[in-house]
């Protein structure tokens, strides 16, 4: 059976029990019904904060040897927040934006700044090949743009805007979202993913896990039946944990919502 380039499943702790290959059908049924995405009621992002340490030349030691490196010392930490969906939230985000990137790349074909635009587009080598090209194929386009453009007067700009994603204008994306389909309105399942992105509903990892005593539903086998499994919660150390426990959920689906 082939499957589809959005239907990829992960194992990860998170509300309700995971996908597998076994779900494909319905779920495709699902995410393909338009109704049932118009209807469909988002579950809250987990969200987890990631401490990345970075170390630093330190400029007040003296150069330690003839290459000019200098000691390294430990700089400002950098956090990097972490917000991922639900199993099935996750493969219907997947759908859609197979569908916008497809709607996108028929859009930008015939405009001037195509081969300008390279960020999270999907563009082939060559015309043949089934390879995308990378960050490094792009470079090299340029400085060899750079070489053979020596008698112009060109200029490189460098820039990093921060948190861009998080400062976009909601009207403005909206509108091109519904450009980009060529529609005249936002369709209303496409909306319904519109209104859950720009009003992002979250519960910080750490909470949940509290919350329920600092316990999991673990997936075991019951007893003389080998083909099926059962979920019962028990104890867990710490979140530490969680990353070794990729089959296991946090809770059901049906107990959160019955909670909140």
């Amino acid at each position: 059976m082939e499957l589809e380039n959005w239907f990829k499943t992960k194992k990860y702790p998170h509300i309700g029990i995971p996908i597998t290959i076994k779900d494909y059908k319905w779920v495709k049924a699902y995410v393909e019904n338009s109704e049932k995405i118009r209807t469909h009621s988002f579950l809250p992002l987990i969200h987890k904060s990631i401490v990345k340490r970075r170390f630093r030349a330190d400029e007040l030691t003296p150069v330690l040897n003839s290459s000019g490196k200098r000691k390294r010392v430990l700089g400002k930490p950098k956090v990097r927040d972490i917000f991922y969906a639900s199993h099935l939230d996750s493969l219907i985000l997947s759908k859609y934006n197979e569908i916008l990137a497809n709607a996108y790349e028929t859009y930008i074909a015939s405009l001037n700044f195509n081969e300008s635009v390279v960020a999270y587009r999907k563009i082939p080598i060559s015309k043949s090949s089934d390879k995308n090209k990378c960050n490094i194929d792009f470079a090299k386009t340029t400085f060899e743009f750079i070489l053979n453009n020596k008698s112009k007067n060109l200029t490189v700009i460098v820039a990093d805007i921060t948190s861009f994603f998080d400062n976009l204008n909601h009207k403005i994306l909206k509108k091109q979202w519904t450009k980009v389909l060529n529609k005249t309105t936002l369709p209303h399942d496409h909306y319904n993913l519109f209104k859950s992105l720009i009003n992002i509903k979250y519960i910080k990892a750490d909470q949940l896990f509290e919350s329920y005593g600092n316990t999991m539903m673990v997936e075991i086998g019951i007893p003389n039946c080998s083909n099926n499994t059962e979920f019962v919660r028990k104890k867990i150390k710490n979140m530490n944990f969680l990353k070794k426990k990729e089959q296991d959920i946090i809770v059901t689906k049906k107990s959160f919502l019955k909670i909140i």
